[in-house]
């Protein structure tokens, strides 16, 4: 769903590479919240020797992990020898050798940062039974804290203008916020109705569709009141073991995202 869209910059797994470079967003940085750092760090060591010294890399409750090398950077672990920048072929111009300065980590590199990797690690293991999941890079990754708890793009943008977004259950417009699936159908019902089709009074049939003349606030109560009925029902019957299978109807009646509409008409039209 839209609404559940994530930022470009997301913190996601899935969408990161193993090995660093290549095809692949650079995630936004990360803050190492000592709140949450035994979810964001492991007990595997991070330590490789640059200039004939160990040097310890892991990271440290309060540090925040960037998620591209920075020039001054270390190489990857895995790949001491790797040069800054693409070593690049004078005759056709191809790269023949991959740099890391500029390049997005991948899951190997943050792991490593992170503790969590150690030795038998793949990329993805299939959730079967009897795999050890603590091998797969993909699976440690996405259950670490930060990532689980990646919040949405919308989220993002109303916590900009200092509010905060909690999103309603899914797939259930009769239990939406307080009534606004049928206010949009209501608007949608006058704006069918006074669409006169034509191009440049678009902006205004749907402004005009969405005024109080159309909306007044005895509506939007009322709209709000059935929703209400709607939670009251959900939790009665969710409370009473007798009725469960009452509740399980209700769910696959509504297992999938539909219009108020759909179901709300003569309601929605009449109010």
């Amino acid at each position: 769903m839209n609404h559940a869209a994530h930022r470009t910059d997301a913190l996601s797994a899935l969408k990161m590479n193993l090995d660093y470079g290549g095809k692949q967003p650079t995630p936004h940085d990360s803050f190492i919240n000592p709140k949450h750092a035994s979810l964001l760090l492991g007990p595997e060591p991070a330590v490789m020797w640059i200039g004939g010294t160990v040097v310890d890399c892991k990271l440290k409750p309060g540090d925040t992990q960037h998620f591209y090398f920075k020039d001054g950077d270390a190489p990857p672990w895995y790949k001491p020898n790797a040069p800054k920048h693409d070593r690049i072929d004078p005759v056709d111009g191809k790269v023949l050798e991959q740099g890391y300065v500029d390049k997005p980590k991948g899951k190997k590199q943050v792991l490593w940062e992170r503790g969590w990797w150690k030795q038998g690690m793949v990329n993805k293991l299939e959730e079967d039974d009897g795999r050890d999941m603590s091998l797969s890079a993909h699976h440690v990754l996405a259950s670490c804290w930060d990532f689980a708890n990646e919040t949405t793009a919308l989220m993002e943008k109303l916590r900009a203008r200092g509010h905060i977004l909690l999103m309603c259950v899914k797939c259930h417009p009769e239990l939406a916020g307080v009534g606004i699936e049928n206010t949009w159908g209501k608007s949608a019902i006058h704006f069918r109705r006074n669409n006169d089709c034509v191009a440049k009074n678009l902006d205004a049939n749907v402004q005009n569709s969405l005024h109080s003349d159309n909306l007044p606030l005895s509506t939007i109560r009322k709209f709000a009141r059935k929703t209400r009925d709607y939670l009251r029902a959900y939790a009665t019957e969710g409370g009473n073991t007798d009725t469960h299978g009452d509740v399980e109807k209700l769910r696959g009646t509504f297992k999938c995202h539909r219009s108020s509409l759909d179901f709300d008409f003569k309601f929605i039209r009449d109010a």
